[in-house]
């Protein structure tokens, strides 16, 4: 299985798992299936840390004063974990608890392999081990065995499968323990039968565990650093948990002006950049948006049916236009071109569901029921669901699902970063789509989630885009080589200004085909153009969009590779490209051996250059990868 995962990305699976699963039961309501859900995905946690704290006792060359910083960690956790968790959980100890008597069990463990112990007591002291954790652990057992197994091997496919027995019997012999407990001393430790989807949260730490390369022995301050954010994390919620238990609705209004202003921002940051067919159709999608937002406030806020009447007119102005602008952005993102059929079937649902909409206070068809009353502290309504609700809800569900399937396919063999886009998109788009679910099927335990779908899609699209200047970077149609679709020297040479302006370091990349002239002489411009095309249909497979890619003219190409100067990096992607271009060129089946002579300027960012001087030094560079024997590239010196 290839390891994709380094020590950046397991840190932060690690902290959004922390705050599933301390925060879903106080938010939700632990009986709630939303609950249940953030539970089971927070669960994965515990197998991720105690993995890490193994390698860390592996690796370090104090193991037991090791033990003691966790000591310490623990001892400092429990205030926070207690005020936060309350009266029900204070029996049952916290993560740091569990890691501390794991590895206490290794050092039993290890004490045994270097005969500093014998069998007869390492045995009894493992056993008290194991009986403490059973009575006192939030996770019984399990972190105990997970660890000798991990501190044994590594983790591998057959040790993964060897772990997740031994999870599934870990359990079972929990519920035996428990059972027991009860029928001897009449104590009940857990009454629901949905406590046990724990265990599905344990087996989902598995396959980020197979992925994870272990890189972390080379920046093992980062894995301490968890132990300061536990007991941070407990602080955070337990200042929350006042807010959101008394004054939650309060709070929920405060959420949605935050994220109403976070909406105007991202619009404005949209406007400043250059006019583009995706630019436009992300800002009228936050217009949309914006609109959806300012009726559902007015839901929040009504006081009388005839208001919310009005506002779930204005909602659902705001949301047909949120499908209709995504499916435009999608089409203009991707380079889709969609068909006309598909807006004008899009135009024809989004007609007849306002038509229902606007007639909803005086048919049953949309809504059968709407009751408003009075919950805790803030407004409730609840809504029985008609015919054209059901279909309108299926049309989402179907829409948002052929959505997703055609980001999965546009995004193969594409390059990191454009996946990384791709993914931000899916998950940004699916944050509104569940959380409108989630408040019509009942799920939502009598609170408002919209805003919190609302305020993931602006941040999702925020990392898609703006993180990185997506927008600025887009070529209009003017910017474009006709030919081969990359862009032009005038798109170029603006772009390379205006970076180098604001200092922004990279490479320049001067590509030249070698022994151009000849195909054109021998089989024909109309051959040159077909490879050129081909050349620049290379780049486009293999330079992420980050990046700026042009044609100068004639066969000649320059690629600025921004924030990326380590030259391992930048011959590792010239390989890649080299590979497909070649691979692109056999498809063309003509007798001619394609190759490129590559010069390439590194700028640090450091001083002041302008546009013409890093070019004339890449020039050079290309000067000599030519001189060289061609088919080479040389770095600039």
């Amino acid at each position: 299985m290839k390891k994709i995962l380094g020590i950046n990305q397991l840190m932060l699976i690690v902290i959004v798992a922390l705050f599933c699963d301390h925060a879903s039961w106080r938010l939700f309501g632990y009986s709630t299936p939303l609950a249940q859900f953030f539970f089971v995905m927070g669960r994965m946690v515990i197998l991720i840390v105690c993995y890490e704290a193994v390698e860390e006792f592996k690796i370090t060359s104090n193991y037991r004063n090791y033990i003691f910083f966790v000591l310490g960690a623990w001892l400092v956790s429990i205030y926070p974990y207690n005020a936060y968790m309350g009266p029900m959980f204070q029996k049952r100890q916290n993560l740091m608890y569990d890691v501390l008597l794991m590895l206490l069990a290794l050092d039993i463990l290890k004490a045994r392999e270097e005969e500093r112990m014998t069998k007869a007591i390492s045995w009894i002291l493992f056993s008290a081990l194991v009986l403490i954790s059973l009575v006192s652990s939030s996770c019984p057992i399990l972190p105990i065995v997970f660890g000798i197994i991990v501190y044994k091997k590594d983790m591998n496919v057959h040790v993964a499968v060897e772990v997740a027995v031994i999870i599934v019997l870990s359990q079972g012999i929990h519920l035996a323990g428990v059972c027991g407990l009860h029928v001897l001393y009449g104590i009940t430790m857990q009454k629901e039968w949905y406590g046990n989807l724990s265990i599905l949260g344990y087996l989902l730490a598995i396959p980020v565990l197979l992925l994870y390369n272990g890189d972390g022995k080379r920046k093992r301050k980062m894995k301490f650093s968890f132990f300061l954010i536990y007991p941070i994390s407990f602080i955070i919620l337990s200042s929350l948990l006042n807010v959101w238990e008394y004054q939650y609705f309060d709070f929920y209004l405060m959420l949605h002006g935050v994220t109403l202003i976070l909406m105007i921002v991202f619009g404005v940051i949209a406007l400043k950049t250059k006019p583009s067919k995706a630019q436009l159709a992300n800002i009228l999608l936050i217009i949309s948006a914006l609109f959806y937002m300012a009726g559902y406030y007015l839901e929040l806020t009504a006081s009388s049916l005839e208001v919310v009447y009005v506002a779930k007119k204005i909602e659902y102005c705001g949301l047909l236009g949120i499908f209709t602008e995504y499916t435009r952005f999608m089409d203009a993102f991707f380079d889709a071109k969609f068909k006309k059929w598909v807006y004008v079937f899009e135009t024809i649902i989004s007609g007849v569901i306002l038509v229902f909409a606007f007639t909803m206070d005086r048919t049953s068809l949309f809504y059968r029921k709407v009751v408003l009353y009075k919950r805790n502290s803030f407004t409730s309504i609840e809504y029985d669901l008609g015919l054209i609700s059901y279909l309108f809800y299926f049309y989402i569900a179907i829409a948002f699902i052929v959505i997703v399937f055609f980001c999965v396919g546009r995004s193969k063999k594409k390059s990191k970063e454009e996946k990384r886009r791709y993914v931000y998109i899916m998950i940004g788009g699916s944050l509104p789509i569940i959380s409108l679910f989630l408040e019509k099927t009942g799920m939502r335990d009598g609170r408002y989630y919209m805003t919190y779908g609302i305020l993931g899609f602006t941040l999702f699209f925020n990392l898609a885009f703006i993180q990185d200047d997506y927008f600025s970077k887009v070529q209009t149609e003017a910017e474009k080589d006709p030919l081969t679709g990359v862009g032009n020297r005038r798109y170029f040479t603006q772009m390379m200004e205006i970076g180098l302006m604001n200092r922004k370091r990279g490479s320049l990349i001067m590509l030249d085909m070698d022994n151009f002239k000849y195909v054109n002489d021998t089989f024909g411009h109309g051959m040159g153009d077909k490879v050129l095309t081909t050349l620049g249909k290379s780049l486009m497979q293999v330079i992420p969009v980050s990046h700026y890619v042009a044609r100068l003219g004639g066969d000649e190409f320059c690629i600025y590779m921004v924030n990326m100067t380590r030259r391992k990096e930048l011959e590792a992607i010239l390989n890649q490209l080299n590979d497909v271009f070649q691979a692109n060129m056999k498809l063309l089946n003509i007798d001619f051996k394609a190759s490129l002579s590559i010069g390439i300027a590194e700028y640090s960012g450091k001083r002041a250059i302008t546009f013409e001087q890093l070019y004339e030094n890449a020039d050079k560079a290309l000067y000599l990868a030519k001189n060289s024997g061609k088919g080479q590239y040389r770095f600039f010196r």
